[in-house]
C-alpha cells in the first residue's frame, strides 16, 4: 500500500500478468501425502489459485506448503485458499468457522473465490449460511464457490436426492448461481467400490461467461477426491514495484549512465529557493537514478516459486505410470476391473511410500549442504520467514469494491486523522542556522548504511546511494544541504510503501491485529539519519532527555532499565513497605503521537514535515521524536515513594507504602497524572494489556481504576522479555525459559540428525548464537547471584542441546589409552595383513574426533592397572568366553597343541603300561 502525493517518482510496472486463471479444486482428505505432492501438482499444471477442503493440518498449520505462498485458512481450518502465483495479489474478504473467502482483481471488476467445507455428520444449513452472508455483503459482484459439501442430486451426478442435496438445490436457486460441474463428468470421489460427486463449483450470473472449461482431471491426488481444474476468461492486472540486482555489480556502468545528469541535478539542488523547487529537484534526482538503473542493472524476478527440490523426474515417471494404471483398470472388462483397481491401490501406496522418503531424504540432503547456517532450512525450522500479510476486509466495513478500497479502510483505521487536528503552520523560533553538513558525517552515515535493507517506492536501494556517494560525493552532500538551509523536508522522500506483517494470535480482520512498516525511500532515511544525529547529540550534549528514558539511547540497554525496576523494588521491599509495580501499555505509541506534541518540544529546529500523526515505523527518526514527546511526562512531580522510568514506548511505575490504602491512593494519583499526559497527547492505553504486580503479603491487593476501568491484578509481569514475580524467585521466568529452551531445541533437531543435517560447526554456532543467546537475556538481572535452586533448574534447561554439542570437531574428543605400543602401530598400518588391524584403520579414519593414544604400563595409572589386572585374571581362566573376534593361525595352533598335549599327558600317566619308561621320561613332548 502506498499514499501517492503531487511529484512523487514511483518505480513500479503495471501490466496485464495473466490473460486466463486458472483454478484448482481438491479435497485432500487430510492426508499428508495429498498435501506434500500439492504444490509439485499445482506447479506442473501452473494453477493460479487453489481452492482446497480438508487439507492436512498440524499445529493449526498445513503441512507441505511452502512458507513462501499466501495462504488463507477457515477457522475450523476445513476449508482453505492458497495463492501459488506470484502475479495475485488477494483480499481477505471473509474467514468464518467452515468458509474462506478471498477477493482477487480481475478484468474491470474483481472477483472473489470462496472455499467452504460441511462434514457429512454437521448441519449443512450452517455452512450455506455462512456463504449466505458472503454473497449478500458483495451484491453484484463476480463470485465463484469451490466448496466440498457432502450431498447428493441428480443435478451434478448422483442417480439420487438426499435432504442435503436439496438444502444446496435450493440455496442456488435462492441466490441465483449457475453449477459449473457437468452432469456427465467422472466422479470426484472414489473409495475401493463406491464413488460419488460431492465436489460442487457453483457461481454468481455475473461470471458465467468467463468460465471456459471445468474438468475432472486424471492426475494422481493420493487422496479419495480428483483433482478438478476451472479455467476463467479473465485477465488480471498486477502492479509490481522494481528491484535491481544490485549485488551481481554493473555499478561502472551505472556511474557511467548517471553521469550526463549529474550537472543539471547539481544546478538545480543551487537554485532551489522553496519548497516548490526542492521538491522538482528531488524528484527530477529520482527520476534520473531511476533511468540510468534501468540502463544498468537487471532486475529481480519475484515471480518465482520453484518446484521442491525432494519432487524428481523418477517420482514423476511413476505418477503417469499410475495414470495409466487407473485408465487400464477403467477400460477393463468386468471380470477383471476389481482386480485392476486393487493392483492400482497396491501401486498407489508403494507411491505414496516413495513420496514420503523423497521428501524425507529430500531434506536431510538440503539441510546438509547447506553452507550458511542461518539460511533457508534455519528460517523454515525456526520460523524466522515471516512474510507480509495481504488486505484484510476489516470487521464493521463494506467488503465491496476493489482493492484500493479496501486498502483505503485499513489506512484510515490504522492512521486516523487526530481529533483535534490543527492546521496553523508552526512558526520556527528566530535562531541562528544550522552549520551545513559535512563530509565527514554524510561519509559516516551512507557507510554503515545496511545492504540488505528493502528499498521505499522508487527502488534505489542502499548500495546505489553508497555507489552514487563513492563517485560523486558533492551530489548528494549538495541535496541535504540545500533541505537544512531551506528549511524543507522535500515531498517526495514522504512518501512510503506500507507493509502490514499480522501479530501471531490475533484475529485476522482487526485493525490493530497487523504492524505497519513503512518502507521509505533510502535517501529519506540517510537525511533523517543526518538530522537525528544532530538532534540527538544536541539533547544528549544539553542534557535535555531525562535518565528515566532507556529506549533508543547510546550506552543504555534493556538489562540497565530491568536493574532500574529491580533496585527500587529491593528498596521498597528493605524498607518493610508494600511494593506495587505498574506495566503500562499504550496503543500503537509510534502511530498515534501527535506532530504538535513533538514540534511543541523543538526549541530550535530545521525542517519542517507536514503530517497528520504518528511517526512511520521504519523511519529513523521516530524513536528519537518518541523519546522527545515522552520526556515531559519524567518532568512531573510524582507523588512521594513513586518513580517512573520507560524503555521506548513501555512504561513502568513502582510505588511502594507501608499500607495497602497509601500505596492506592499513591498509584491511583500517579495514574492521573499519567492520563494527563495520554490525553494531551492524544494517546490511548491498553486496560486489558496493562496490569499491576504485588509484591507484598497483602491477600487483598488495592483498587485501581484507568478512566472506571479496573486494572487486573497478575501474579507476574513480563518487562522487557523478563518475567517478574510476587515472589522474586523467578520460577515463573525459569519456566519459560525452559519452554522456550524446549522448543528451540526441537527447532534444531528439525535440521541436525545423528547421521544428517547441517555440520557440527554450524550446529555450535547456531546453539551459541540462537539458544543461548536468548536463555541468557537479562542474566544480568535475575541470574547474577544464582541460588543453588536457580543452578539446577538452569542445568536442566541447557542440558540436552550441549549434550549433543559435546563431539564436535572443536570441541571435545572421545579419546582411548593403550599401553600395547605394537598393536597401535600395527592399526595404523592400511596395509596390515590383519583384518583386525585393518577393521580399526578404517574405524578411526571415518571418526576422526576419536582418538588412540599410548600409555606406559605399570605406571600407576588407575584404568590401565585395572585393565591390566582383568587381562590377567582372564587369561589365567580355561573357560574362554565367546567372541566374535577372528583369532590369528598362530593363537589357534599353540592352543590345539597344548590341548592335545595335556590330553596326552593324562593318558600316560593314568596308563597300566610303559612304567619303567614313565619313570624315566614323566613327560610327554613333540620336541
Amino acid at each position: 500500500m502506498s499514499i501517492a502525493t503531487p511529484s512523487v517518482s514511483f518505480n513500479k510496472v503495471s501490466s496485464t500478468c495473466l490473460k486466463t486463471l486458472k483454478v484448482l479444486q481438491i479435497n485432500l482428505g487430510r492426508a499428508k501425502a495429498a498435501n506434500d505432492t500439492l504444490h509439485p501438482t499445482s506447479d506442473k499444471l501452473q494453477s493460479d489459485l487453489l481452492l482446497l477442503q480438508e487439507p492436512y493440518i498440524y499445529d493449526s498449520q498445513i503441512i507441505g506448503i511452502p512458507q513462501s505462498l499466501n495462504i488463507f485458512n477457515s477457522i475450523s481450518n476445513k476449508a482453505a485458499v492458497i495463492i501459488p502465483s506470484r502475479q495475485l495479489h488477494a483480499a481477505l474478504i471473509s474467514c468464518k468457522q467452515n468458509t474462506v473467502a478471498v477477493k482477487i482483481q480481475t478484468g474491470q471488476q474483481p472477483t472473489t473465490f470462496i472455499s467452504a467445507y460441511s462434514s457429512p455428520y454437521s448441519n449443512i444449513q450452517e455452512t450455506l449460511l455462512e456463504i449466505q452472508e458472503i454473497i449478500s455483503s458483495l451484491p453484484r459482484e463476480k463470485i465463484f464457490i469451490g466448496a466440498d459439501l457432502n450431498d447428493r442430486n441428480t443435478l451434478w451426478g448422483y442417480n439420487d436426492v438426499d435432504s442435503r442435496g436439496t438444502a444446496i438445490e435450493e440455496f442456488i436457486l435462492a441466490n441465483n448461481l449457475f453449477i459449473n460441474n457437468s452432469s456427465d463428468a467422472p466422479p470426484t470421489f472414489t473409495r475401493n467400490t463406491s464413488k460419488g460427486w460431492p465436489d460442487l463449483s457453483l457461481c454468481t450470473q455475473q461470471m458465467i461467461g468467463e468460465i471456459a472449461n471445468w474438468e475432472v482431471l486424471e492426475e494422481p491426488s493420493l487422496s479419495d477426491h480428483q483433482y478438478i481444474e476451472i479455467t476463467i476468461d479473465s485477465s488480471v492486472k498486477n502492479c509490481t514495484f522494481t528491484r535491481y540486482k544490485t549485488r551481481h555489480g554493473n555499478h561502472n556502468i551505472f556511474l557511467k549512465n548517471l553521469k550526463p545528469y549529474v550537472n543539471s541535478l547539481l544546478r538545480a539542488f543551487r537554485n532551489s529557493q522553496n519548497e516548490k523547487d526542492i521538491n522538482e529537484a528531488t524528484n527530477l534526482l529520482q527520476n534520473c537514478v531511476i533511468e540510468a538503473c534501468n540502463k544498468s542493472y537487471r532486475t529481480k524476478n519475484q515471480n518465482l516459486s520453484p518446484t521442491p527440490n525432494w519432487y524428481t523426474q523418477d517420482l514423476e515417471i511413476e505418477k503417469n505410470r499410475l495414470k495409466a494404471l487407473r485408465r487400464r483398470a477403467q477400460r477393463a472388462p468386468q471380470d477383471q476391473k476389481n482386480a485392476r483397481f486393487q493392483f492400482h491401490k497396491e501401486e498407489l501406496k508403494k507411491y505414496m511410500r516413495k513420496v514420503k522418503t523423497a521428501q524425507n531424504s529430500g531434506w536431510k540432503s538440503f539441510c546438509t549442504i547447506a553452507s550458511n547456517p542461518y539460511g533457508t532450512h534455519y528460517k523454515a525450522a525456526f520460523r524466522k520467514a515471516i512474510k507480509p500479510a495481504e488486505l484484510i476486509a476489516l470487521n464493521n466495513h463494506d467488503p465491496s469494491g476493489n482493492h484500493l478500497k479496501i486498502a483505503q479502510d485499513i489506512l484510515e483505521k490504522i492512521f486516523p486523522h487526530p481529533a483535534n487536528s490543527n492546521s496553523s503552520t508552526y512558526i520556527p523560533p528566530c535562531t541562528a542556522n544550522d552549520c551545513p553538513f559535512t563530509k565527514g558525517e554524510v561519509a559516516t552515515v551512507i557507510h554503515h548504511l545496511s545492504k540488505g535493507k528493502a528499498p521505499g517506492p522508487d527502488g534505489i536501494d542502499n548500495i546505489i546511494i553508497q555507489q552514487i556517494f563513492k563517485k560523486f560525493r558533492f551530489l548528494l552532500m549538495e541535496l541535504f544541504n540545500t533541505c537544512l538551509k531551506l528549511p524543507k523536508f522535500p515531498d517526495p522522500l514522504k512518501v512510503g510503501n506500507i507493509i502490514l506483517f499480522h501479530k501471531h494470535g490475533k484475529s485476522k480482520t482487526e485493525a490493530s491485529s497487523y504492524q505497519p512498516i513503512s518502507l521509505l525511500p533510502t535517501i529519506c532515511k540517510v537525511l533523517e539519519k543526518l538530522l537525528t544525529q544532530r538532534l540527538n547529540f544536541h539533547l544528549e550534549k544539553n542534557n535535555r532527555l531525562s535518565n528515566l528514558q532507556y529506549g533508543f539511547r547510546e550506552g543504555r540497554s534493556t538489562e540497565m532499565a530491568i536493574m532500574k525496576v529491580l533496585d527500587t523494588i529491593h528498596k521498597g521491599k528493605a524498607s518493610g513497605d508494600h511494593v506495587l509495580v505498574l506495566s503500562i501499555d499504550i496503543k500503537g505509541a509510534f502511530d498515534n503521537i501527535q506532530h504538535s506534541a513533538i514540534s511543541s518540544n523543538f526549541d530550535n529546529r530545521s525542517a519542517i514535515r507536514d503530517q497528520k500523526q504518528g511517526c512511520p515505523q521504519g523511519s529513523c527518526s521516530g524513536p528519537a521524536l518518541c523519546n522527545l514527546v515522552a520526556n515531559e511526562i519524567f518532568q512531573e512531580n510524582w507523588p512521594i515513594n513513586t518513580s517512573i522510568q520507560a524503555f521506548a514506548d513501555d512504561f513502568v511505575l513502582v510505588s511502594h507504602a507501608p499500607t495497602r490504602v497509601q500505596c492506592e491512593s499513591q498509584i491511583n494519583e500517579s495514574i492521573a497524572k499519567f492520563s494527563t499526559w495520554t490525553s494531551k497527547n492524544q494517546l490511548q492505553i491498553s486496560a486489558e494489556k496493562t496490569n499491576y504486580l504485588l509484591i507484598s503479603k497483602l491477600v487483598r491487593g488495592p483498587t485501581i481504576r484507568w478512566q472506571g476501568e479496573r486494572i487486573k491484578r497478575a501474579h507476574a509481569i513480563k518487562y522487557l522479555g523478563i518475567y517478574i514475580d510476587e515472589k522474586m524467585n523467578w520460577n515463573t521466568h525459569l519456566k519459560a525459559q525452559s519452554t522456550t529452551a524446549t522448543q528451540l531445541y526441537h527447532n534444531l533437531l528439525k535440521i541436525a540428525g545423528k547421521s544428517w543435517g547441517v555440520p557440527l560447526y554450524h550446529r555450535r554456532s547456531l546453539f551459541k548464537t540462537v539458544t543461548e543467546r536468548v536463555l541468557a537475556h537479562g542474566a544480568v538481572a535475575w541470574c547474577l547471584e544464582p541460588t543453588v535452586r536457580i543452578a539446577r533448574k538452569l542445568s536442566t534447561i541447557q542440558r540436552p542441546s550441549p549434550g549433543d554439542l559435546r563431539c564436535l570437531q572443536d570441541n571435545l574428543h572421545g579419546s582411548s589409552a593403550v599401553d600395547n605400543q605394537a598393536n597401535i602401530n600395527s592399526a595404523a598400518n592400511p596395509k596390515s595383513h590383519n583384518s583386525i588391524a585393518r577393521k580399526i584403520f578404517k574405524l578411526l579414519h571415518s571418526h576422526p574426533h576419536i582418538r588412540v593414544s599410548w600409555i606406559k604400563a605399570h605406571a600407576g595409572y588407575i584404568g590401565n592397572e585395572e585393565a591390566d589386572s582383568l587381562a590377567k585374571e582372564a587369561a589365567e581362566t580355561e573357560n574362554f568366553p565367546e567372541t566374535p573376534l577372528e583369532l590369528p593361525k598362530s593363537f589357534i595352533k599353540t592352543f590345539l597343541r597344548q590341548k592335545m598335549l595335556a590330553t596326552w599327558q593324562m593318558a600316560w600317566d593314568d596308563g597300566d603300561t610303559g612304567r619303567l619308561i614313565h619313570n624315566i621320561i614323566p613327560k610327554v613332548s613333540l620336541d
